[in-house]
Parts: C-alpha cells; sequence; structure tokens
C-alpha cells in the first residue's frame, strides 16, 4: 500500500487518482498537526523541523500520484513533472520580478494560476487512454527479459 503512494511505477484511473489524494491529504494534515503540536514549546527551529519533515513526503507523494495519472493519460511523467516544476519556477520568479503580473500575495501570476487549474481538472478529469485500459502496474522483470533476450538475439545474428 505503501508503494502506492510512494512508487512511480503503474498507471491510476481518474477516480483512484482522486481517493489516494484525499488519502493522502488527510494523512499528511494528521502527521503535521501531532509534529506542530508536539513542537509548540520549541521555538521557530522545532516548527522549521515540521517543515523538514512533512514538505518532501508531500511533495513525493504528490509527485507520485501525479506520475501515475500522467502515464495513465499518456503523457510521459518523465517530461510532465519536470516541466511543470520548471514552470512553477519560472512563474514565481516572474511574479517576484514584476509585482504588477502577481496576483496577490502567493508568489504566482494568472497565467501560472489557470495552468495550475488546467493540470488539476486534466489529472481529475481527462480520461485514461483506452488501449491500455487494464490499470495494472508495469511488469518490469518481464520488460527486462524481453530486452535482454531482443539484446541477445542481436548479438548472435
Amino acid at each position: 500500500m505503501v508503494a502506492m503512494v510512494l512508487g512511480f511505477g503503474g498507471r491510476m484511473g481518474r477516480l483512484r487518482y482522486f481517493l489516494w489524494s484525499l488519502g493522502l491529504a488527510a494523512v499528511l494534515t494528521a502527521v503535521t498537526m501531532v509534529l506542530v503540536i508536539g513542537a509548540m514549546g520549541g521555538g521557530e527551529e522545532s516548527l522549521m523541523g515540521v517543515v523538514l519533515v512533512v514538505a518532501p513526503l508531500a511533495i513525493w507523494g504528490n509527485a507520485a500520484l501525479m506520475a501515475k495519472r500522467f502515464r495513465d493519460i499518456g503523457w510521459p511523467p518523465l517530461w510532465v513533472l519536470p516541466g511543470w516544476v520548471c514552470f512553477g519556477i519560472i512563474d514565481a520568479w516572474v511574479a517576484m520580478e514584476v509585482p504588477a503580473l502577481a496576483a496577490g500575495d502567493n508568489g504566482q501570476t494568472v497565467v501560472g494560476m489557470l495552468v495550475e487549474l488546467g493540470l488539476f481538472l486534466a489529472l481529475l478529469f481527462w480520461p485514461g487512454c483506452p488501449e491500455e485500459d487494464d490499470r495494472e502496474p508495469l511488469d518490469v522483470d518481464a520488460t527486462r527479459r524481453a530486452y535482454r533476450e531482443a539484446h541477445l538475439r542481436r548479438r548472435l545474428s
């Protein structure tokens, strides 16, 4: 079950993506609340420790779920995820350098907010590829065996 959230392989349909995202958000919220309550007496340093524990878990878990959903849609996650991160960094830079383009105090422009909304809606409502609608994780061992056999055949011929 942990591999479903933290692993980047396989595919995930719309409903499963939505439910796993809600579950991940609930677990991370509960963990954050427990850690914050425990760190209340320690000052700013202990609250920064909470951020350093929870933020990587949230980023990794959400990126893994998104990669599965992108794969189900038919988009290559190794291109879409880094592109999304780069776009977010550039958008935040534009919002800081040109305050007139910033949409409030959240560090984004209106264009960035629309792209985020479009990506969110695509992940929730874009149907998966019909030709691969089995939603089963990729069989890595079978793929490796097939690759080795093809490589061996090429070397022998």
